[in-house]
């Protein structure tokens, strides 16, 4: 026994058998995020019920439980979304109260910033600021709560404002940028590696002078041959 110690083989086979445990364990770990994960990346199909009373609700199944007190009943949990137009993202259904139940293809999930999941059929697709300030402004909220209201009526405004930037199927059909990537591109390249070099220092009126001269410069050459032939 001691000279088979002296050896080393059940320390190497010891060695051995934890590394092939870690390895398991690492697997594991990553097949379980992989499972509560993907879930984020290919969304659930959307459902809609209908119930017995003639409504109709429309959303992701998330949950499925027994009706406390009632044997044999259950009920389920549905993300409904549109918390804007509802309320809430979630609500419960006795399932005694549906008639049917189907999973049309035409229903479109679409994130947001802010109220929660969008939950609906597309009817049409609309561009330029002045067709989605009249959609907008023909929306009835008067029945909606006083936040509903309100988000709706400082929308309405700054849309209001702003509409004469947003005729965007007009700039697209010139080929002009409407996104902020070109601009925030323009930032670094046109003043920033201009004025920001080591030891500059810069006051208001040669600053926008130079960066006048950059914009130039940074543009096609016939604008910049034909300022200086204007300016001559």
């Amino acid at each position: 026994m001691k000279r088979f110690l002296r050896t080393g083989e059940p320390f190497i086979w010891l060695t051995g058998g934890a590394l092939c445990l870690a390895l398991l364990m690492v697997a594991g770990l990553i097949g379980l995020i992989l499972v509560n994960g993907l879930g984020f990346f290919w969304p659930s199909a959307v459902t809609r019920l209908t119930l017995k009373d003639g409504g109709i609700v429309t959303g992701q199944l998330v949950e499925r439980e027994a009706i406390p007190g009632k044997v044999g009943e259950h009920r389920i949990k549905l993300k409904v979304g549109n918390r804007d137009l509802y309320g809430a993202d979630f609500v419960w259904i006795d399932e005694s109260q549906v008639s049917d139940r189907t999973t049309p293809p035409e229903i479109a999930v679409i994130e947001r910033t802010e109220w929660g999941a969008l939950i609906g059929t597309i009817r049409e697709v609309r561009e330029g600021g002045a067709v989605v300030l009249a959609a907008l402004s023909a929306l009835d909220v008067s029945g909606r709560p006083a936040t509903v209201r309100e988000a709706h009526r400082q929308l309405v405004g700054y849309l209001t404002n702003q509409v004469h930037r947003m005729d965007y199927p007009t700039y697209r059909a010139k080929g002009w940028q409407i996104g902020s990537g070109p601009v925030e591109s323009a930032c670094k390249q046109v003043v920033g590696q201009r004025l920001k070099g080591s030891g500059m220092r810069w006051g208001e009126g040669g600053a926008d002078a130079v960066c006048h001269l950059r914009a130039l410069f940074r543009s096609e050459a016939s604008q910049w041959d034909a300022f200086w032939a204007t300016a001559a």
